[in-house]
């Protein structure tokens, strides 16, 4: 992922891959957040 952002010039972009509940406050304030999300335990039906 940060290879992506890196080889299409986003090279100031800070990524924090954790869990969203717990928050990142530490490298706050923020000029905008974008959140991606992953479900893998719904039923195929």
């Amino acid at each position: 992922m940060r290879r992506n952002l890196d080889d299409t010039g986003y090279h100031h972009v800070r990524m924090i891959i954790r869990d969203g509940a717990e928050g990142a406050a530490e490298h706050g304030p923020y000029d905008r957040i974008i959140v991606t999300v992953g479900a893998w335990d719904i039923a195929r039906a």
